[in-house]
C-alpha cells in the first residue's frame, strides 16, 4: 500500500487523524490492526505531508477564449475531466471541433430542388433517374441520405465539386 491508499482505507473505516509537529495521532488506535500498524510505520511521512498539505480549495479558472487546443485540452486533465463527451463538449465551445467527416456527396430529398411538394421527385418524373417509375420517392423517406443521380442542390446547398454555393 501506498500513503494515498492507507489514508483512504483509514478513513473508510472510520479512524480520525491529526497530526502535530511531526507526531501522527489516529484514533481510537486499539481498532488498528498489526498490519495497518507496519504500513502507518512505513509510511508515517508521506502520511503526515498528505495531512498537513494546504488544500486548493479554488477552482482553476477556465483558459481565456483565445485558448489553443492544447491548452484547453492541458485545463480539463487538471480540472480531472475525463468524461469523452463533455471533453468534446467543451472543445466545440472554444472553436476546436473533435472531427468532422468529409462530404460524402450523400444528400437526403429534402436538400433538393427536384423534391415536389407531394414527396415525389421531379428528376423521376422527368425520366432523369434510371429505372424509377415517374412516382418514385425514396423508400428510406425524404430524410435519409443517399446519392442520387437526379440530385440538384438546393438555394442552401453548396456544389461539391465547387464548394461554392449554387443561386
Amino acid at each position: 500500500m501506498n500513503a494515498a491508499e492507507i489514508l483512504h482505507t483509514l478513513t473508510d473505516q472510520g479512524f480520525n487523524m491529526a497530526v502535530e509537529g511531526d507526531r501522527l495521532t489516529i484514533t481510537p488506535s486499539s481498532r488498528l490492526t498489526d498490519t495497518l500498524r507496519a504500513e502507518i510505520r512505513t509510511h508515517k511521512f508521506a502520511l503526515v505531508e498528505l495531512l498537513t498539505r494546504p488544500a486548493n480549495d479554488e477552482p482553476t479558472p477556465p483558459p481565456p477564449a483565445t485558448a489553443s487546443r492544447a491548452e484547453v485540452e492541458q485545463w480539463m486533465d487538471l480540472v480531472g475531466e475525463t468524461d469523452p463527451e463533455t471533453r468534446r463538449e467543451v472543445l466545440a465551445n472554444y472553436g476546436y471541433p473533435s472531427f468532422t467527416y468529409p462530404d460524402s456527396g450523400r444528400r437526403a430529398c429534402r436538400q433538393c430542388r427536384n423534391l415536389e411538394v407531394d414527396g415525389g421527385c421531379r428528376a423521376a418524373r422527368r425520366g432523369q433517374i434510371p429505372n424509377a417509375s415517374k412516382h418514385y420517392t425514396w423508400p428510406a423517406g425524404i430524410d435519409a441520405l443517399h446519392r442520387c443521380i437526379g440530385f440538384r442542390p438546393g438555394l442552401d446547398d453548396h456544389d461539391p465539386t465547387t464548394t461554392e454555393k449554387r443561386p
